[in-house]
């Protein structure tokens, strides 16, 4: 399973938004024009004002294995 996790900032607190199943070949310029996008329109609840800086993404890889 991938997943993307996008971090944002708001002075001292911060917010992600994970997104499962990210599409291949995923380039951080692409990234950071969508999360440009998400901080512009503060889709984020008001904590200690908006999260208007994104920090940084990860990809994140790992695999689940079901015990039987």
């Amino acid at each position: 399973m991938k997943t993307l996790q996008m971090v944002f900032t708001a002075g001292s607190t911060t917010g992600t938004i994970s997104l499962r199943e990210p599409k291949d070949g995923l380039t951080l310029a692409a990234v950071q024009a969508v999360a440009q996008k998400i901080a512009a329109d503060g889709v984020f609840a008001d904590v200690n004002g908006k999260y208007s800086e994104f920090v940084k993404a990860q990809m994140i890889e790992r695999t689940v294995t079901e015990l039987a």
